[in-house]
């Protein structure tokens, strides 16, 4: 069990600092909306993707683009959905 909780630690690690790098990379400024995405991050406690993306628009780069893929969705998918209305339902606040 300690093992599986500091797999799981890592794990949340390395994708905030996927997400930090690619600001890096791209010199994102860390604006509060990024910041409600690091925590939902960490927040969800399933199998998960994180992918990281630009978007060129005329002469306007647009770097922070991310997404994040739930892996099962069939066994969990209200689990998913709860946590995902959560995060959304704090951007009312933004």
């Amino acid at each position: 069990m300690i093992v599986a909780d500091i797999q799981k630690s890592s794990l949340k690690e390395q994708k905030l600092q996927f997400i930090r790098n690619h600001q890096q990379a791209f010199d994102v400024e860390p604006v509060y909306p990024l910041r409600l995405f690091e925590d939902f991050v960490i927040e969800v406690e399933s199998d998960c993707s994180l992918e990281a993306s630009c978007k060129i628009e005329l002469d306007k780069l647009i770097a922070s683009r991310f997404m994040l893929f739930f892996k099962d969705q069939a066994q969990e998918w209200q689990n998913y959905l709860a946590q995902s209305l959560a995060f959304f339902g704090k951007w009312k606040t933004v």
